[in-house]
């Protein structure tokens, strides 16, 4: 996975006793980081890893569902989930105070009226604003798009001994499905994780299709795991961002949302804050942020300074996940206030 050289020994097979650097096995063994990035696998190294990854999902699909693992997950952040409810409901009711505005002559551009924007119109924008207290205050009527970019790459399985970045990434999953539990039509989500195999390696939730059972989100966690055990080494982020933003904005939203989650091992990759940042404000039309959730202090401190102010965090714990949320959602709505004055 993202790790050093390949070998018996080095974190470039992860550390953990798979000599070939096709999958990896945590075995206790001790794990090094030499910050180098892993040899590329051999064809038959490959191979070797898609077939054992197929048998692992064909071991998952047959087993009967561990719930009590689930419910493990679920209660290490349930507090934080409530949290999160309070948030997204303040939110809402922020967001009520303010409705799209139509007929203005600055603002984004209202692509219901393209057509009288080319016969020299001048009212052709819409922007956020304050009610007319005489009109009628409708509801949102289109959902929020937020696409999550999932690190499930192999440095994710293979430190995970060290520092729980895999269980920490799980347990921000079940965190977002249960807080985000009934309130689909408002905040439609889509989750996908990427590694060295590529930037949408394990498609885990669809637009439109959250899974409602506790069966089916732990399905989504082994997955998550399966995948950071066998997949190719490499880092796919910055590509992961790119993939994001061009398919958040393929259907209408109320705001587009993109959250890269990482463990911030990227500079072996030669990826620099300045060029996370550049991609994150690609497309002013998305909210794009990243999260850093590994213990690797240094390296996340030293992209988010190089990161535009707001677009980066890091979760160091469970404890401030509700906290982030809320943090960039505050900082989402200042950019929309701060457009429309503009």
């Amino acid at each position: 996975g993202k790790g050093g050289k390949g070998g018996s020994g080095g974190v470039g097979d992860a550390g953990l006793g798979a000599g070939s650097g096709a999958f990896r096995l945590d075995m206790g063994q001790a794990i090094e980081d030499d910050g180098k990035p892993q040899d590329p696998l051999t064809e038959a190294q490959k191979e070797m890893a898609k077939k054992a990854y197929a048998r692992r999902l064909q071991e998952l699909a047959a087993q009967v569902p561990q719930l009590e693992k689930y419910q493990q997950l679920r209660e290490a952040v349930r507090l934080q989930v409530a949290e999160m409810r309070i948030v997204l409901e303040s939110h809402e009711a922020r967001e009520r105070e303010r409705v799209w505005l139509r007929q203005q002559t600055h603002g984004e551009l209202d692509d219901a009226r393209l057509v009288d924007g080319i016969t020299g119109a001048r009212a052709i924008y819409v922007r956020r604003g304050e009610p007319d207290p005489g009109g009628f205050q409708g509801e949102q009527k289109l959902p929020k798009r937020m696409s999550f970019m999932l690190d499930i790459s192999g440095s994710m399985y293979a430190f995970n001994r060290i520092d729980r970045r895999l269980d920490r990434l799980q347990e921000l999953v079940v965190f977002l499905l249960e807080a985000f539990e009934g309130m689909e039509r408002r905040y439609d989500i889509r989750m996908v994780g990427h590694s060295g195999t590529g930037a949408e390696a394990e498609k885990l939730v669809d637009w439109g299709k959250a899974p409602r059972t506790p069966a089916e989100r732990l399905d989504i966690i082994e997955r998550m795991g399966a995948h950071a055990q066998y997949c190719a080494p490499g880092d796919s982020s910055v590509a992961a961002v790119q993939a994001a933003i061009r398919e958040v904005v393929k259907e209408p939203a109320d705001e587009y949302f993109v959250f890269l989650v990482s463990d911030a091992d990227l500079a072996r990759y030669g990826i620099t804050g300045d060029r996370v940042s550049k991609e994150l404000m690609k497309d002013k039309r998305v909210r794009a942020y990243t999260v850093f959730i590994s213990n690797k202090a240094g390296e996340a401190d030293e992209i988010i300074r190089a990161v535009a102010p707001g677009r980066a965090h890091v979760c160091a714990d469970n404890a401030s996940l509700s906290t982030t949320f809320k943090t960039i959602f505050m900082h989402a709505m200042r950019i929309a206030e701060d457009a429309e004055r503009t």
